[in-house]
């Protein structure tokens, strides 16, 4: 009986440390996130203070088109051992058990 404790608390822990990798990961893809987000708020400040010409305002929102693509970019490539953290290309066949994980 106290083999399988251990056995279950060693695998506990091995499931611990793989959720923490999770959520630095997802961390630093939300960072990311954020950084983009930040800038594109700055941006459509710029564009509503009224001092850009409809020239300035037109590149503006290219900018802002770009790093849209680039949230979309983030979010597609954000994995964690195969599964999208951050997108809807998540499936059943993303879920994995234990023994799958390792």
């Amino acid at each position: 009986k106290l083999n399988s404790q251990i056995r279950g608390l060693s695998q506990a822990s091995r499931n611990t440390s793989k959720a923490i990798n999770f959520i630095q990961t997802t961390e630093g893809n939300l960072n990311e996130v954020e950084k983009i987000l930040v800038r594109m708020k700055e941006l459509a400040v710029q564009s509503g203070n009224g001092t850009y010409s409809d020239a300035d305002r037109g590149s503006i929102q290219i900018e802002i088109e770009q790093l849209t693509d680039e949230i979309n970019r983030v979010a597609d490539q954000a994995q964690y051992n195969q599964m999208h953290m951050l997108s809807n290309k998540s499936s059943a066949q993303n879920v994995k058990t234990a023994e799958e994980l390792g």
